[in-house]
């Protein structure tokens, strides 16, 4: 079983931040990724991301978007979260505007533990008392425990 907890950390999470559109919320999320050394060229990376949400959105509805791409420039499976102070569209199946991003970076290789993360994701992402508790979240520190006590209960 993946843990999210394994494929972020503090420095990959930001809290009620504001942007202006779909656009500027993968980059900030982006460069949180660039930061800390998970990708080496952000531009490269941005494409990947691109070409997937042109095949089609990767708003999943409930306000959460899980943008993700694969790319060379990517050196490990991790993901960085956003959560945004007034939600934005992003051209969700629901068309409903978004509040929590997503964004995991895949190695090239692909590796086949990715589908078992946003799997994880998507079942973390359901469940609405998680959304809602991400949305208020006021700092790193209750995002990671809030991921944490939903890898313990997947434990059990």
């Amino acid at each position: 079983m993946v843990k999210i907890c394994n494929y972020v950390s503090r420095q990959l999470i930001d809290v009620q931040q504001k942007v202006k559109d779909k656009n500027e919320a993968i980059i900030r999320s982006l460069h949180m990724l660039v930061n800390a050394n998970y990708v080496s060229n952000a531009d490269e990376y941005y494409n990947a991301v691109q070409e997937r949400e042109n095949i089609m959105s990767t708003g999943i509805g409930y306000g959460v978007a899980i943008p993700h791409g694969s790319s060379s420039a990517v050196k490990e499976l991790k993901f960085s979260f956003l959560t945004l102070s007034d939600p934005i569209d992003f051209d969700s199946i629901d068309d409903k505007p978004v509040s929590l991003v997503f964004l995991i970076a895949i190695p090239e290789t692909r590796d086949k533990i990715y589908n078992q993360l946003l799997g994880a994701i998507s079942r973390l992402s359901a469940i609405e008392q998680n959304r809602q508790l991400l949305n208020q979240a006021k700092d790193r520190d209750k995002v990671m425990s809030i991921f944490q006590k939903f890898d313990n209960e997947r434990e059990k």
